[in-house]
């Protein structure tokens, strides 16, 4: 079985990840980089990081 195209994984420099819809992971990956680096990533530079992951990796 592929990878489910609708679960992401985005992994930050620091070691910080999160796994989710990509509605999830962009909410979660905007929060991060606005809370722990003072920085705001676009859906464009989140999403160019995001790796789709098979359900049973997650």
């Amino acid at each position: 079985m592929g990878p489910d195209l609708r679960l992401l994984r985005v992994r930050c420099a620091c070691g910080w990840e999160t796994t989710g819809s990509e509605r999830d992971v962009l909410a979660a990956a905007e929060e991060h980089g606005l809370r722990v680096h003072n920085m705001r990533a676009t859906r464009d530079e989140i999403m160019a990081t995001a790796v789709p992951v098979r359900r049973e990796q997650a």
